[in-house]
């Protein structure tokens, strides 16, 4: 049996998509909701538009399917199983 090397493993294994995937979604989602925050617009004397309305609840529903993608993809690699653990426990 060969044993891929960690880039080979990153190219081949699903997981590693899916765990960029979901960061890129969730920092999306996060800088739409901090646009779209009711007193934090209050305080900065903004009124919350509905194109940024629009954005947060675009953002909201592609990190809900990046999240189910996420959770329903299976590491195929040794070193995709440890980095799907590792992005579990930072996001705990």
């Amino acid at each position: 049996m060969t044993i891929a090397n960690h880039s080979t493993e990153t190219a081949i294994d699903p997981i590693f998509a899916a765990i960029a995937r979901h960061q890129e979604t969730s920092r999306r989602f996060a800088l739409a909701v901090r646009v779209t925050d009711e007193v934090e617009a209050a305080q900065d004397g903004r009124i919350i538009t509905q194109a940024e309305r629009d954005e947060d609840e675009a953002a909201l529903a592609a990190d809900d399917a990046a999240e189910a993608a996420l959770f329903n993809t299976q590491p195929t690699t040794e070193a995709g199983f440890r980095a799907l653990r590792a992005y579990e426990r930072r996001a705990a």
